[in-house]
């Protein structure tokens, strides 16, 4: 019985936890047109992703927080 009580004890404060995190999805464009590539990242953490080839992205596991999103491809000025 001890066991399955730190079990459920240790689920609890797993699903507490991530319930601190949100996400970030969306769509690069260029006027209209989707940016393959691109990179996407919070300023200020190691936290990012990179569109696929129709433009699209998403950034998981994102702490509790207010942060600048950066936007950066090659041949494009970075853009935040």
């Amino acid at each position: 019985m001890r066991r399955i009580a730190f079990l459920v004890i240790s689920i609890l404060v797993s699903l507490s936890l991530s319930a601190q995190k949100g996400s970030l999805l969306g769509v690069v464009t260029s006027d209209g047109t989707p940016l393959e590539y691109a990179s996407i990242g919070l300023e200020g953490t190691t936290i990012g992703a990179s569109s696929n080839s129709k433009g699209y992205y998403k950034i998981a596991n994102i702490p509790y927080g207010t942060y600048t999103v950066k936007v950066s491809a090659i041949g494009f000025e970075p853009k935040t």
